[in-house]
């Protein structure tokens, strides 16, 4: 992702490269206990929706979206035990 979009999603400068390598190790649950693919969850959230949980998890280990009559779960908590 171009980190010039990221800014105008409102993700800082400074948070960029995190939110960037949490995006490649995120797991995503479908009602906490299906994984579902990015690709499926970007359909469906949309780029902005997608990358600001990503941006949440990136930095609280987890976060969740309500979307539709789903929630997703966003796992990055891998990312902390790389540091």
């Amino acid at each position: 992702m171009n980190p010039a979009t990221l800014e105008s999603f409102g993700i800082e400068k400074r948070d960029i490269c995190q939110t960037i390598a949490a995006e490649k190790i995120v797991r995503i649950y479908l009602d906490y206990d299906k994984r579902i693919s990015k690709k499926i969850v970007r359909d469906r959230l949309g780029e902005k929706k997608y990358w600001l949980a990503i941006y949440r998890a990136a930095f609280h280990a987890t976060a969740g979206l309500h979307h539709g009559d789903h929630d997703y779960d966003f796992n990055c908590r891998q990312l902390f035990k790389a540091i």
